[in-house]
């Protein structure tokens, strides 16, 4: 959800931190105490932070004169961001935080990389959160990253060229990635360069609804892979002379070169804030392995995420590190209840491979059901595919390719790329087919925090049978879990209910109707993007309780009413009907037939036209069937409900004063 990074809500982090507890309450105490000492010091630092970075009222002018460095450059597909370091006003006043400075159209800098200067006007304003039930809190996002500001140009920016090592190393990496297919380099973008933002809202989804968006992400199995093929080649270069064998202590040789090379591909991801917290996950465990340390290896893990909370406190309040930390501690728990002896060869590592990603997804999955409300019904057999295929094929060959990119030989880089192209689009193929597959995208209505804790329970209660040999009652146990976060209904509401959202420019809107139906209508955005008024209105639906649309309606296709239906179409588990004005410029876009096979049925409409929603009719009130006009704002699709009660609603769209007066003669 990434893997955009979500910020969990308290119930999240609470579940985590009672399964936390009664893993070590009666036995280790200490370790408890110090895990409640460091979200006390997390709460605290973020007050501190909040506080620190409050800035004065004349950074809020309407232009403001302003020197920074350029920290980082994003690309996005409609707009550019750059992350402005240490602005200084025009009186010498330096701003305690970043900046995220927009450039849109013909705005965008040409070759701005990190480290050059900028200096001229911004209009800026703090950053806030949409008033919408389940919303992302982007305000408490920006703090995570230490942005205090958001802003836009006014005119034209100045800039000095004076890139960092790093960003023209990066830069060149860039520049390799453009000469191959945009849909596999957007994924190659994510492994090498943390930069996720060249990747599509239907990438993002089947990525997620598989259970394998760890994937995009550099996290502790990306740095763990790395890690491990330095350990490889260290070993293999270090055993091939009798003489180093003997005068060499081969092991810490290893461990150093593939500590090294992980700080490497670190280094080039840019150090984003899950790579920092997995280099130091993995400090910890080959600090531990070094000086053989003989303290349990919970003992270990609980040392490393001490680190990380007292280097960045604001972890705490991040999913990714939560996720991690369930997921590593119960294949400790679960490794240390294993007392068969290890099978060798390609069946043992299978074998191995598969008990691995079973503990992990069943360990997981109440926060993956809470935070992100999928349930990842193919994660198991998604996860033993694509983990190898990136692992043994996909990384290695990108980083080959980063590695000749930066010492500037183009062609071999390449040719890499191509390799690794073509595993990235085995993998989308393989993720394509269990997206495809009954439930393969199945989305959960907002849970309540006692289901979930109820739900995490079963599953330690079950591998706590397992590992007592109680097999039975730990597969029904796992079985009652995974029933009870399927099984939660969808709530209903006593009377209508009508919701206009903030989405920003643009309108969206539902009604939902006693007895279960659903309606929508309109949902804007920018296509392709991953963030818009239909995820705006996905979200706060699922957390209303409702994971499906018996009706959407498209009052005409402009950006700022139909952008973000295609993200609102991916987010639901069910589409009744597609609601469309008949006319010729509906019938022709290439959008809608995108939208027909997401949707049940599409439904044409013109004046004069009657359907039911929830037993309420509604009655089309414009355009004639096959009504052209060159403008498209009075092909709008006009809808009069009858909500009962004597009580009707106008859905007008954006039709204008022509159609207006039509319809009053009318």
């Amino acid at each position: 959800m990434a893997l955009v990074e979500v910020q969990p809500k308290a119930e999240v982090i609470g579940l985590t931190a009672l399964v936390v507890s009664a893993l070590w309450w009666r036995t280790r105490w200490v370790p408890l105490l110090v895990l409640l000492a460091g979200m006390g010091w997390a709460l605290a630092y973020q007050g501190w932070l909040d506080w620190q970075q409050q800035c004065d009222r004349h950074w809020l002018q309407r232009k403001v004169v302003v020197d920074a460095t350029v920290r980082a450059v994003q690309q996005h597909a409609h707009y550019q961001r750059l992350t402005l370091h240490g602005a200084t006003r025009s009186d010498g006043a330096r701003l305690r935080g970043d900046i995220w400075c927009y450039l849109y159209g013909d705005r965008r800098l040409r070759g701005v990389m990190a480290g050059d200067h900028l200096h001229g006007a911004l209009r800026l304003h703090p950053p806030h959160r949409r008033h919408n039930p389940g919303g992302f809190d982007f305000a408490a996002y920006c703090r995570a990253h230490h942005v205090v500001l958001l802003g836009a140009p006014v005119g034209a920016l100045q800039s000095r060229a004076d890139p960092t090592l790093l960003a023209t190393l990066r830069q060149r990496v860039r520049d390799a990635l453009r000469a191959i297919d945009p849909a596999p380099a957007a994924v190659l973008s994510a492994l090498l360069l943390a930069d996720r933002s060249r990747l599509d809202d239907a990438q993002w989804q089947r990525f997620s609804a598989s259970g394998t968006a760890h994937l995009l992400a550099i996290s502790g199995l990306h740095i763990g892979m790395v890690a491990g093929w330095g350990v490889l080649l260290a070993w293999w270069l270090l055993t091939r002379r009798e003489a180093w064998i003997v005068a060499l202590p081969v092991r810490r040789c290893a461990l150093l070169a593939g500590v090294v090379l992980a700080l490497g591909y670190a280094t080039l991801a840019g150090w984003s804030l899950p790579t920092q917290r997995a280099v130091l996950m993995l400090a910890a465990a080959a600090a531990a392995w070094w000086l053989r340390s003989r303290s349990h290896p919970l003992n270990t893990m609980l040392a490393a995420l001490m680190v990380v909370v007292t280097l960045d406190p604001l972890a705490v309040g991040t999913i990714s590190l939560w996720l991690s930390f369930v997921a590593v501690t119960a294949l400790i728990v679960w490794g240390a209840r294993q007392e068969s002896v290890p099978r060798k060869g390609w069946r043992g590592a299978a074998r191995g491979l598969l008990w691995v990603s079973v503990v992990a997804t069943l360990a997981t999955l109440p926060l993956i059901a809470g935070a992100f409300g999928r349930f990842p019904l193919y994660a198991l057999p998604a996860n033993l595919l694509l983990v190898p295929l990136y692992g043994v094929w996909i990384l290695p060959s990108s980083l080959s390719a980063a590695v000749l990119a930066m010492a500037g030989w183009s062609d071999g880089a390449h040719g890499l790329l191509l390799l690794a192209s073509a595993g990235v689009e085995v993998g989308e193929w393989l993720l394509a087919c269990f997206y495809q597959l009954p439930g393969g995208s199945w989305w959960l209505p907002r849970l309540p925090w006692w289901w979930l804790a109820l739900s995490g329970l079963l599953l330690v209660t079950a591998g706590v049978g397992w590992g007592r040999r109680h097999r039975f009652r730990a597969v029904v146990a796992v079985g009652c879990a995974v029933a009870m976060l399927l099984l939660w209904p969808e709530r209903d509401v006593t009377q209508t209910a009508w919701t206009v959202w903030d989405v920003g420019q643009g309108a969206a809107a539902t009604l939902r109707f006693p007895g279960g139906a659903v309606m929508a209508l309109d949902a804007p955005g920018s296509r392709g993007s991953r963030f818009n008024g239909g995820t705006t209105v996905a979200e706060g639906l699922r957390a209303q309780g409702v994971t499906h649309l018996d009706v959407v309606a498209v009052s005409h296709l402009q950006a700022d009413h139909a952008g973000g239906i295609a993200s609102l179409l991916r987010r639901v588990n069910r589409v009744g009907e597609l609601w469309l004005a008949d006319v010729p410029e509906n019938r022709a876009a290439k959008v809608v037939r995108g939208w027909r096979r997401m949707a049940g049925r599409v439904r044409w409409l013109a004046r004069g036209d009657v359907a039911l929603v929830g037993g309420h009719r509604v009655r089309v009130l414009w355009p004639p069937r096959g009504a052209t006009s060159s403008n498209a704002n009075n092909l709008s699709l006009v809808l009069s409900l009858d909500l009962g009660h004597g009580k009707r609603l106008l859905a007008m769209g954006d039709s204008e004063a022509p159609v207006e007066r039509r319809l009053v003669r009318a």
